[in-house]
């Protein structure tokens, strides 16, 4: 389990900045759970949902003493709100750590969205976010495919996640409803794939007999409302509602008594009660419903969805079922302005426009009609569903025809916004639709969702329907949008209706297509066109309008077979359309169907005679490549089957092979059948040197390793262009099982170093792989004191941690690993272990007996550490050492005790005091003392017994930016320290540093008011000195926006003639404030009567300094407009300017 006083530090990532970051977090997934986390903790009662995180099972699991949790509770029971309460505790509890917290909440709505690959992309959206740096595999795997317009495969997530789990020392995942997830299989995938890595996992479910055997024996807890936390809840509501002020105490306390009962331990139970009693008109009416309700969640909500449907308002009736209709079955959660927009389009068909507008559509009407069996997030205005599956199983009972309705609102609703789009060529297609969804906020989902729904309610009934989409003169802008991707050009070609049929498998709407097409060119009825379509066409009746291409050169038959639509390719292929058609990056269908991962239509291609299965795309890649990525055996096999002739050494434009591919993303059965093949190549060399063995062992697969470790012709030892080999990359990310089958090898060399003289051992022991360097040092040859080019060991890399490492050190000082060796900087193992703050390391190679700590003249000795980190026993145990000398400077002229001062050790700074005469005056290169260092830390009592200590000359010593430890306490706002200086005799309180500045200056620029105060106090203070740039301490303060300050040292006398005073460059102090959009400062300087806003220095007046904000990005609109309208009022400016720069702000 990680310390909870570690800091971060990661050795294998690329530098991005937080933008990035982001950027590839939301192109991973468009799920945003940590919100979703902070949604529900949101709407929790205060002081409740506590209990289950104080039981014992849940703090042995926090502690890291159980790896797996499952918290199990009925519907309603409070299992996402325990979910939610269990990341912010995690959360605070490692405050400050290197550790990570992942959430996911599965949600019945989005069972469609949320595969195995879609919540494990998730995830590492979330570890990318949490660390300050991405992996070098993840930005590797970014840069790769956001260029293609692609998105990574399975095994690719499952690598980065890894590697990105590694960046953390602990991880803890919190999934929430696994019972939610879509089905047996994606469950168990997922628990499969978490359980693979180093992480600790709490789940939470309804009691589910599957999950109960997929976690085994894990540790469990149950989930009950609490009733005190229920009654907390009800209370609360009651207390705020009309019946509650109505209600006697005792009535209120009959009704409390019956919902908390009826509840049954169940949350969302208590809250539809509650919904339904509040609506009551009185307290008798309230207790009648209380009643009468049914006990138990089933029958709650089934009252409550009864009660719904009974209203004697028939509008609001339709409201509330077409709005439950929508939240039950849409393929994606909806906010409110697309709900709205949804219902409204099935209000009123012709002029949702209308609907809209109308009160019917309010968020507070939605709800209410609903009989509250919806909640609307503040946040984000998502809509969310109390009990899904209930209505899903009901849905016979309240609907008909879901899908038929959702496809024809989507199709209505596309045909009245797609005409009012203006077009623009010079858009881009993105910027194009954002701006759609800011007008028409249903456009998103009704673009991308409208296909599914039709094909969904089968489509042959709305056929008219979509054609007359299809046909309109909108088609142009739906398929420009539709189409676009990663390349994001201003001008699209658009896509024909075969494409669009193509897309969603609109098998029905592509036959009255293709009849209408040939009803138009060759004129016979529409039962001979039927029966020619049924039996493949003769070459000569080929139509090229099949084959019609995009912008991309793709074919309805690439898109078809790109989404797996058998019954769309086999239509195609039936009417004689082009199967080895190329599209713009020389891809053919088969390839596209390749990538679907479908059996059926590959093998349904490969049966109409592929010409040549060895010709390459324009990244040098055969169908063998995509064949191999999809890491299907059924589709390789088919392809060897059919074609007898596949060149299984064929080269990418990276020199790569289908070999070195398969063996990197670890599909082993892939491996054996290629490896069948006599004339295959194990050892092929990439553009890199790589060879597929270096990619097994790179990318962890033991499996691939051990089938190529077994090949006689396999070479173990092949490194690549920098030298590294397999042993070593499997030691440096720490797969066990891979260096073992590798060491099982008789030729392989463990001492095999690469380009700077790396071995695995070193890796290893740089990683903190205790295992692999047990593993390692089992073999007798092995060099454990080899250095490398910086003539560093492995246990120089060892001792170099932040936090654990003390096993591996052990290991290799057992094995004879020289604990006084030095490297080319001169650093030994322990000066490693000190630098990083290493106790136990430190401790280890301490008892070392042979150990040496004599240090260098200018390094730092083992006490100066010590003494920096406060470690008081190892001070008194070593202070009588021989080879230490505690008058010993570093290169920075810092000795021991400088060290302790700097951070606020008192108990080292008595002992050492007490145990050897110093000279505590003595200055570093800064020339600071050990009391400038103290009073900038703020110690108070180290400096009292620094000053007690020393004569009066040296009180007001300056170091090299003559600053005096005075100085150094106002500008750090150390109070306590200041009233410990100021009242010694011959203190100079008005002591200027190298800028002019003086302790009144810096405490007032940093906005210490306290410390102003009690300095203003002073007799001897000069107020209003002027730094070297001829400002005042007005000027500073004005500039830096502390009103608080400001409007004290007004107060003060002699501030009437230095409020408007021109600094050096003739500027005033409301010129600097209003330039910085300091709206109070501005404010209070406008007060004083002595202050000109009309002033001018040689350039601008302060209306222009003030208009320069537009061009700061600290700068608000708020704060711009507010001081540009006080500048413009008190220059009389005239509000056409202010308004003209606010404008030119926004």
């Amino acid at each position: 389990m990680g310390s909870r006083n570690s800091t971060s530090s990661s050795n294998t990532v690329t530098d991005h900045s937080d933008y990035q970051n982001r950027e590839i977090g939301e192109w991973l997934s468009p799920f945003d759970f940590m919100e979703t986390q902070r949604v529900i903790l949101h709407s929790r009662a205060p002081n409740t949902g506590l209990k289950p995180l104080l039981s014992e099972a849940y703090v042995r699991w926090r502690n890291g003493d159980d790896r797996t949790l499952l918290m199990s509770g009925l519907p309603g029971a409070g299992k996402s709100m325990t979910a939610a309460s269990v990341v912010q505790d995690l959360n605070e509890y490692y405050e400050g750590c290197k550790v990570a917290v992942v959430c996911v909440f599965c949600d019945f709505g989005q069972m469609q969205m949320q595969t195995t690959d879609a919540l494990i992309a998730s995830m590492l959206r979330q570890l990318i976010q949490a660390h300050d740096t991405v992996h070098s595999t993840v930005a590797s795997m970014y840069i790769h495919h956001s260029s293609r317009s692609t998105f990574p495969r399975s095994d690719e997530i499952v690598a980065s996640f890894s590697t990105s789990v590694q960046q953390f020392e602990s991880v803890f995942i919190v999934v929430d409803a696994l019972d939610e997830c879509p089905d047996d299989e994606t469950r168990s995938q997922l628990i499969s794939t978490l359980n693979s890595f180093p992480v600790s996992l709490l789940f939470t479910s309804r009691p589910h007999p599957s999950i109960d055997q997929l976690l085994g024996g894990c540790t469990r807890q149950d989930i009950i409302a609490d009733k005190h936390d229920l009654w907390i809840y009800c209370e609360e509501r009651i207390t705020l509602s009309r019946v509650g002020q109505l209600c006697s105490p005792d009535s209120k306390q009959e009704i409390l008594t019956q919902v908390v009962q009826k509840a049954g331990g169940m949350f969302v139970v208590a809250r539809l009660l509650m919904d339904a009693l509040l609506e009551a008109p009185n307290v008798k009416e309230a207790l009648g419903i209380i009643l009468t309700m049914p006990t138990g969640l089933q029958g709650t909500y089934g009252k409550t969805v009864q009660h719904m449907c009974e209203g004697t308002n028939p509008e609001i009736k339709d409201l509330a079922l077409y709005s439950l209709l929508w939240i039950t079955f849409s393929r994606r959660v909806l906010v409110f302005s697309e709900l709205q927009e949804a219902v409204a389009t099935l209000l009123k068909p012709d002029n949702p426009g209308q609907c809209i507008t109308s009160d019917i559509l309010t968020k507070q009407s939605l709800v209410d009609a609903c009989a509250g069996l919806i909640t609307i997030e503040d946040r984000t205005d998502k809509v969310r569903l109390i009990l899904h599956e209930y209505l899903v199983k009901e849905q016979v009972n309240l609907w008909t025809n879901v899908q038929r309705t959702m496809a024809v609102t989507c199709v209505t609703y596309l045909r009245y916004i797609l005409p009012r789009l203006q077009y623009n060529p010079e858009v881009y297609i993105e910027e194009e639709i954002r701006n759609a969804r800011i007008q028409y906020p249903f456009f998103g989902y009704a673009l991308f969702e409208w296909g599914h729904h039709v094909h969904s309610c089968g489509e042959l009934k709305l056929v008219n329907e979509v054609l007359a989409l299809l046909a309109s003169d909108t088609h142009c802008t739906l398929s420009r949008m539709l189409t676009f991707d990663a390349m994001n050009s201003p001008k699209c070609t658009p896509w024909s209706a075969l494409h669009f049929s193509a897309h969603f498998d609109l098998a029905s709407t592509c036959s009255e297509i293709i009849y209408q097409h040939q009803k138009r060119h060759k004129k016979f009825p529409r039962s001979l066109f039927l029966s020619k379509l049924r039996r493949r066409g003769s070459g000569s009746n080929k139509d090229f309008y099949l084959d019609i291409q995009d912008d991309y050169e793709r074919t309805p038959l690439m898109i078809a077979a790109s989404r797996g639509n058998i019954d769309m390719v086999r239509m195609l292929l039936d009417h004689n359309v082009d199967v080895d058609a190329r599209d713009l990056h020389a891809r053919t269908p088969l390839s596209y169907a390749m990538g679907s991962r479908s059996k059926e239509v590959v093998e349904l291609l490969l049966k109409q005679g592929v010409q040549n299965v060895n010709t390459k795309d324009i990244f040098g890649r055969t169908l063998l490549f995509d064949a191999v990525d999809s890491g299907s055996t059924d589709l390789v096999l088919l392809l060897l089957h059919y074609h007898d002739n596949v060149r299984l050494n064929a080269e990418d434009h990276s020199r790569r092979s289908a070999l070195s591919h398969v063996a990197q993303y670890g599909y082993s059965d892939v491996v054996k059948i290629l490896l069948q093949d006599e004339g295959i190549d194990v050892n092929q060399r990439d553009g890199k040197g790589m060879v597929p063995l270096l990619y097994a062992s790179m990318e962890g697969h033991a499996l691939v390793t051990r089938i190529l470790c077994d090949r006689k012709d396999i070479s173990i030892n092949a490194s690549n262009d920098d030298g590294r080999c397999s042993l070593s990359l499997a030691a440096q990310r720490g797969y066990e099982s891979v260096v073992k089958y590798l060491l099982a090898s008789p030729e392989i060399d463990v001492n095999l170093a690469d380009l700077k003289l790396r071995t695995a051992l070193s890796f290893g022991a740089q990683h903190g792989r205790t295992e692999i360097v047990r593993a390692l040092l089992s073999r007798k040859e092995v060099a454990v004191n080899r250095r490398d080019i910086l003539g560093r060991s492995p246990l120089s890399y060892a001792a170099d941690q932040t936090t654990k490492g003390e096993e591996v050190v052990s290991l290799l000082l057992a094995a004879g690993a020289d604990e006084d060796s030095v490297d080319n900087f001169g650093l030994t193992p322990l000066k490693y272990a000190l630098k990083r703050g290493n106790r136990g390391i430190v401790n280890i190679l301490l008892s070392c007996p042979t150990i040496s700590l004599r240090t260098t003249a200018g390094s730092r000795s083992i006490l100066s550490y010590a003494a920096e980190y406060g470690w008081t026993d190892m001070i008194q145990n070593m202070m009588e050492h021989p080879e230490i000398d505690l008058n010993g400077k570093d290169d920075q002229g810092m000795d021991v005790l400088a060290y302790a001062t700097m951070k606020g050790h008192l108990e080292i700074v008595h002992l050492l005091l007490a145990r050897y005469e110093t000279d505590i005056a003595s200055s570093d290169v800064h020339h600071k003392t050990p009391l400038h260092h103290a009073a900038s830390f703020g110690s108070e009592l180290i400096v009292k017994l620094l000053i007690s200590k020393l004569s009066s000359a040296y009180i007001n010593q300056l170091d090299d930016l003559g600053r005096s430890p005075l100085s150094l306490a106002s500008l750090n706002g150390h109070l306590d320290v200041v009233k410990t200086l100021l009242p010694l005799k011959d203190l100079h309180i008005n002591s200027t540093d190298k800028s002019g500045l003086t302790p009144l200056f810096h405490a007032a620029s940093s906005g210490h008011l306290e410390i102003v105060r009690l300095l203003l106090q002073q007799q001897d203070l000069e107020v209003w000195s002027l730094n070297y740039q001829g400002q005042s301490v007005l000027t500073e303060v004005a500039k830096q926006g502390h009103v608080d300050v400001l409007s004290l040292l007004l107060a003060h006398s002699g501030a009437s003639r230095m409020v408007d005073l021109k600094d050096g460059n003739f500027r005033t102090p409301l010129s600097y404030a209003a330039q910085h959009g300091r709206t109070e400062v501005v404010r209070r300087l406008l007060e004083c009567p002595e202050v000109d806003p009309q002033s001018k220095d040689c350039l601008n007046t302060v209306f222009e300094y003030a208009a320069e904000m537009k061009y700061r990005r600290d700068v608000g609109v708020e704060s711009y407009i507010n001081v540009m309208t006080m500048v413009s009022s008190a220059t009389n400016q005239g509000p056409n300017a202010m308004r003209f720069d606010v404008q030119t702000f926004v």
